[in-house]
């Protein structure tokens, strides 16, 4: 029974460890979307600020 719980336990480890690790690299894509579509809203603004004054 040890036997067969320890591939299983692996297994479990393993995807748990892909899944932490997609969710990780995930959210770090998503910071630096966010970072960039935020520097690229205020570069707009002031533009749109700089050609009506």
């Amino acid at each position: 029974m040890f036997a067969l719980l320890t591939p299983f336990g692996l297994l479990t480890t393993a995807i748990g460890a892909t899944a932490a690790a997609f969710i990780y690299l995930r959210s770090i894509a998503g910071s630096t979307t966010s970072a960039i579509v935020d520097i690229v809203s205020r570069a707009a603004s002031w533009g749109a600020d700089m050609i009506l004054n």
